[in-house]
């Protein structure tokens, strides 16, 4: 790799809070901060040698730096092979006993007592792998390194995430991706016999979710389905015009099932790590969607006109995500505006007490929840439920995304 002056991806963290230290040959740049450039989008704090003043003293700085950082990582090439600086921050790692993962961008055949030191550590042969699986392995790596000290952005408060932390995933061209974090808890799910227009299958129970998840602040945009998608649903958007709008006329299989679908695309990039992106269970929605609130509406004491778009308030259409009031989670557009596809069968809830409740195994139809921009008030209430068959497409019908608990800590 030919040595050049590549422009500074971004200025190295010099902060207090848990960071990535990140040691590599500076012929390498033009290869290396690419990559560091996605590590610090995808939300990570990192350290490297650039920008350091003068007047410092250069080895001084590196040391402290790799002395406080909570993870070690390096690019190895033949020329980070022959670096002195590099081989010295190896050294200096494999003593302070941090937790190292070696990214080789290149086929090596690395000296003995550099197998022997790296030998017990993550490594990740890059060359070999494309984009998305490189990517996963790398978040997955990380993910294990750095699981304890909660070393990204959204983690700055400290490892343990409280409900309603915030994460953001960068899809291609940029486009932002935001998640709300939704802890492990119990609830009553569906309504009781005393909510004025319920329908029968509203059964109440007391569900417990074991695991805690992200779900999207706003169900996908019309931006978010063309970053990863590349074009519009095959009977294209009801709404175009403005792509902060949901997505709509996506059919389940358009986003779960078919090949090439939304879910598999957005998947093969490998933003989530060693996770999926999927649907939400219909527990894991209405349990985000009520954000501990046990009345009709997800926010206590509001009417749906300040919450959600919906027959009376929509002029006929669908509007752009986050215009209207978030729940205490900080999750908009739960009422109204779309229907949304939750990942389970449609099937009569049982009574009594349930955890982790995911549906039947087969069914005929798909859960969806949250009303449309269509439904009257009844439909919009944070227990009603409603069911499509997988291949339906309208202008009513959109989805939002949910991941398990892995990403970023």
């Amino acid at each position: 790799m030919a040595s050049v002056s590549a422009p500074l991806p971004f200025e190295a963290y010099r902060g207090s809070e848990p960071y990535i230290f990140v040691s590599y040959s500076h012929k390498d740049g033009e290869v290396v901060y690419p990559l560091l450039n996605e590590l610090h989008e995808l939300g990570y704090r990192v350290w490297y040698d650039e920008g350091i003043p003068p007047s410092k003293d250069f080895r001084k700085v590196i040391a402290n730096a790799l002395v406080k950082s909570d993870c070690f990582l390096a690019f190895l090439t033949s020329q980070a092979l022959e670096s002195e600086w590099v081989m010295n921050e190896i050294n200096m790692a494999c003593d302070e006993k941090k937790p190292v993962v070696a990214i080789h961008l290149e086929k090596l055949t690395l000296p003995p007592e550099l197998r022997l030191q790296l030998g017990r550590f993550h490594a990740i042969w890059k060359w070999l792998l494309s984009d998305g699986d490189y990517r996963r392995s790398l978040l997955k790596a990380l993910l294990d390194t750095l699981r304890d000290c909660a070393a990204t952005c959204d983690a700055a408060s400290g490892s343990v995430r409280k409900a309603g932390d915030t994460m953001t995933v960068k899809l291609p061209e940029g486009v932002p991706l935001e998640l709300v974090w939704c802890p492990p808890g119990t609830f009553w799910m569906g309504s009781p016999k005393s909510e004025v227009a319920r329908y029968v299958d509203e059964v109440r129970r007391r569900v417990t979710l074991t695991k805690g998840f992200w779900i999207g602040r706003y169900p996908v945009t019309q931006r978010q389905w063309l970053a990863v998608m590349g074009d519009a649903p095959v009977d294209g958007f009801g709404f175009p015009g403005n792509v902060e709008c949901p997505a709509e006329k996506v059919s389940w299989d358009d986003i779960c099932e078919n090949r090439g679908g939304f879910l598999a695309r957005l998947n093969d990039l490998g933003l989530a790590g060693s996770d999926m992106f999927r649907l939400p269970t219909e527990a894991e929605w209405e349990y985000a969607c009520r954000a501990g609130t046990n009345g009709p509406y997800n926010v206590g004491g509001a009417s749906l006109d300040d919450l959600g778009w919906y027959r009376e308030n929509s002029n006929s259409k669908t509007h752009p995500v986050g215009q209207k009031r978030a729940n205490a989670l900080g999750i908009h557009d739960m009422h109204g505006n779309v229907w949304e596809w939750c990942s389970d069968w449609k099937a009569d809830c049982p009574e009594g007490s349930a955890i982790d409740p995911v549906g039947p195994d087969t069914g005929d139809s798909r859960i969806s929840r949250g009303g449309s921009w269509f439904a009257g008030i009844r439909r919009c209430r944070s227990a009603c439920r409603d069911c499509f068959d997988t291949d339906w497409r309208n202008d009513r019908l959109g989805f939002r995304l949910a991941l398990n608990s892995g990403l970023g800590f």
